[in-house]
């Protein structure tokens, strides 16, 4: 029998109700003022009472990076990214977000060129 795999869950609170996450699940999540809009692989969407900052150091930092003020991602979920004027990244579900000027060059130590 294989062994059984356990991914990390974090518990998070929305609306007064408490649910259990996989965290290889959260595709991305996006600052909304004092609040942290959590986008989930099966296209659901919760809303924490945390700032982004203190949700990413809540999370394991090897699975997410910051790619904006306002943006962290899974690196689990990246398509691909377009270089240009306005820069951005897309995601494996078609998602595109902001790349900012100021995080591209962290964003890309991530990868190695060939």
């Amino acid at each position: 029998m294989p062994p059984q795999i356990n991914y990390p869950e974090i518990l998070l609170t929305v609306a007064g109700e408490q649910i259990f996450v996989q965290i290889e699940e959260i595709m991305y999540l996006e600052a909304k003022g004092s609040y942290t809009d959590i986008y989930l692989a099966d296209g659901q969407k919760c809303r924490i009472s945390k700032k982004l900052k203190l949700a990413l150091k809540i999370l394991n930092a090897d699975y997410f990076v910051r790619i904006h003020h306002s943006y962290a991602l899974n690196l689990k979920y990246l398509a691909g990214f377009c270089n240009g004027d306005s820069a951005s990244v897309k995601l494996k579900d078609g998602s595109q977000l902001p790349l900012s000027r100021s995080r591209k060059t962290d964003f890309l130590s991530f990868f190695k060129r060939l």
